[in-house]
């Protein structure tokens, strides 16, 4: 059951951020033809497009998660297929991107650093629980990333250096968090404390080792 509604939430999630991120491609396009001058108009709905996304993947029953991604991979490739038609709208929409990004990214941080304190609190201080398994959990589950990360690296031809930098590269876990927080109400206060610390562990494993190994390794 655990697999079956898996694949419904990971397949339409697919299946709804493409048909949606089609529909918003060809909205778009319709409304700059239809108005020679839509600038505001098309950012406005390139800030408002992920938050409608997620809201109908909800609806739908899908992954939330997976259907902004597949959506956005869509119209990143396509708004880089259509630069040099407006130049200044791609420039400006480059510069929201960074901006946005960098916020969400500290964000996040300040979410697992409010998470841990209150579950800190609460396990160690009241309860007094110094249960230890989502250490290992995080251990585990971050060389499972890395070996995957490398076989995708190897897969699509990078060599197995390239792999290597692939698979050690960039911060975990960010959208696995994303995940934990949206089927949170499904979830007993202890089983979201486990999930919130080993993605935290997991986090802070992407952060650390590769910045001892790009340091100290021949990569």
């Amino acid at each position: 059951m655990a697999v079956l509604n898996f694949l419904r939430a990971a397949g339409g999630g697919v299946i709804v951020g493409i048909a949606i991120a089609l529909l918003m491609i060809s909205f778009r396009r319709g409304l700059r033809n239809f108005a020679g001058s839509t600038y505001n108009a098309q950012i406005m709905l390139f800030l408002i497009t992920p938050f409608i996304i997620y809201f109908v993947a909800e609806k739908l029953g899908v992954s939330s998660i997976i259907t902004v991604v597949y959506a956005g991979l869509m119209q990143n490739s396509e708004s880089s297929r259509s630069r040099f038609d407006h130049p200044r709208q791609y420039h400006n929409s480059l510069v929201l991107i960074d901006l946005v990004r960098d916020i969400l990214n500290n964000l996040i941080f300040v979410v697992l650093g409010v998470m841990i304190v209150r579950i800190v609190r609460a396990d160690l201080l009241v309860a007094n629980n110094v249960d230890l398994c989502w250490l290992a959990a995080g251990f585990l589950i971050y060389l499972v990333t890395l070996a995957v990360r490398f076989a995708y690296g190897v897969l699509v031809k990078m060599g197995p250096r390239g792999g290597v930098i692939f698979a050690l590269g960039g911060v975990h876990g960010a959208i696995t968090l994303a995940l934990a927080f949206s089927i949170a109400a499904s979830l007993t206060d202890q089983q979201f404390q486990f999930v919130v610390l080993t993605e935290t562990m997991l986090v802070l494993l992407s952060m650390l080792v590769p910045s001892v190994v790009f340091r100290f390794g021949r990569l």
